[in-house]
């Protein structure tokens, strides 16, 4: 399943550092059946997925991603929820490039992510 087919991209712009996004995550989507069952939450492979769309559709892509540095959940994305992201691009070096993604609801920062991609 790709997660084109279950996420929305409703707005990006470039910033200074990097990228910011609103994404939806539709609620109708049978990933949300055994994720978890009677209490859908947005699976984190979908927050990487969503992390690197939003750069793609500012800088032009696709990206790859290459490894999770670390991730952190504070709290679950329930879907069919407006959720942002901001995206802050470090420095590229050798071949590899370096973000932190963090995520909020209402203000809130709900997740924050930091992936190595090309």
């Amino acid at each position: 399943m790709r997660s084109e087919a279950i996420v929305a991209l409703l707005e990006a712009r470039r910033t200074s550092s990097g990228a910011a996004a609103r994404f939806l995550f539709a609620g109708t989507s049978p990933i949300f059946a055994g994720h978890f069952p009677g209490n859908p939450v947005v699976p984190g492979v979908l927050l990487c997925a969503a992390t690197l769309a939003a750069l793609d559709s500012v800088e032009g892509g696709p990206r790859l991603l290459v490894a999770v540095d670390d991730a952190k959940f504070m709290a679950p994305i329930p879907p069919d929820q407006v959720c942002e992201v901001e995206v802050e691009i470090s420095p590229e070096v050798g071949g590899l490039c370096r973000c932190e993604a963090r995520w909020r609801i209402d203000d809130v920062m709900v997740a924050r992510l930091r992936l190595a991609f090309r």
